[in-house]
């Protein structure tokens, strides 16, 4: 027996069994259109944050008159905001977990994180680092999306950080550096002098 089938029920039995049958697939129906419905719209949401943030940003360039004398800026800093969208939404996701848990977890999450690409900085090749450490560490170190072509660092400011990088790649002195790597750790260690250029 199924729902809507041609069959009539003509003892009490049957016809308590076909109202369990039809109470049960009514909820199975309305369970699957639910999760349907709330798939949609979780996307949608996503969808909705992100052309709200590019309506600000449209908005502040009309209103200081950028798109007008620098369409050039506002070409790249739309490509950021897409950019930015498709590849750091990860990311965003694990900075969220971040901000809602305490310390400890937070302390416990980074290190799960990042415990690997610390333990690769050649500052600790030749030391024994204690777990603390890099738990201490790696609560310290912040996602920064980065656009295509925009440069890290420029040759005149001061390096007092490195980078893990998580995504994409990087051009730096004829190197290719690919995710995975740290860079940016010879810097910090380096003489002020050299560093200053």
């Amino acid at each position: 027996l199924t729902v809507g089938s041609p069959v009539e029920p003509t003892t009490d039995a049957e016809r308590t069994y076909l109202l369990f049958v039809h109470v049960i697939a009514g909820l199975v129906y309305a369970y699957l259109i639910g999760t349907v419905v709330a798939i949609f719209d979780s996307m949608t949401r996503a969808h909705k944050d992100f052309f709200g943030k590019m309506d600000h940003l449209n908005l502040a360039l009309q209103v200081h008159n950028v798109d007008r004398d620098n369409p050039e800026l506002c070409a790249r800093l739309r490509t950021f905001y897409r950019h930015r969208n498709t590849h750091f939404v990860m990311d965003s996701c694990l900075q969220e977990v971040f901000s809602n848990v305490t310390d400890h977890l937070r302390a416990l999450l980074t290190q799960q994180v990042y415990a690997k690409q610390i333990m690769r900085l050649e500052l600790f090749s030749r030391c024994e680092v204690s777990e603390e450490m890099v738990a201490d560490i790696s609560v310290h170190l912040r996602a920064s999306p980065f656009g295509p072509n925009e440069r890290l660092l420029q040759l005149d400011h001061m390096a007092d950080h490195f980078f893990l990088l998580q995504m994409g790649i990087v051009l730096s002195q004829a190197r290719v550096i690919v995710e995975g790597s740290v860079l940016g750790v010879d810097a910090i260690y380096a003489p002020r002098s050299a560093v200053q250029r």
